[in-house]
């Protein structure tokens, strides 16, 4: 007898078995089995069940309940000073700069504050340096494929 995959839950495992013997028995492709099992309406029940058992393994691994009848691991809080990269010195003094604005200015939300701040004449080194960054950063990343013969002009 062959050890089934349990790890989606006793309710996949059980429909598995079953498009295995459906496969074995009528041949054709596994996924053609397992389909022909799944949409079967006497296997409703198994279908809710493995249905309930993937929204309570998502829910165990977001919020660390319990739900699930497969343990999950729950996933890691974020963490702000580790999840924000810098894309360089000038893109952060312009984020100071637009969080001091809209300190100054409470009534303008930080789209509105970055535009001033970014468009202000005075600011004109800031913008060049964050535009350098932005082209530095850019010519980092890999080239787009070329576009296909037959969409050239």
């Amino acid at each position: 007898m062959a050890d089934y995959d349990t790890s989606r839950g006793p309710f996949h495992a059980i429909l598995d078995k079953l498009a295995l013997a459906h496969q074995a028995q009528f041949g054709g492709s596994y996924q053609q089995a397992f389909t022909k099992v799944y949409t079967d309406p006497r296997n409703a029940a198994l279908r809710d069940g493995a249905k309930y058992d993937d929204l309570a393994k998502s829910m165990d691994a977001m919020h660390g309940t319990a739900l699930s009848l497969v343990p999950a691991v729950k996933a890691a809080p974020p963490d702000p000073r580790q999840d924000y990269v810098s894309p360089g010195p000038a893109h952060d003094e312009l984020n100071e700069r637009v969080m001091a604005h809209m300190k100054a200015n409470p009534a303008l939300s930080y789209q509105q504050a970055f535009t001033r701040v970014y468009l202000h004449p005075d600011k004109r080194s800031l913008k060049s340096r964050v535009d350098a960054e932005s082209v530095l950063h850019a010519q980092r990343l890999a080239p787009a494929p070329p576009f296909p013969v037959y969409a050239r002009g």
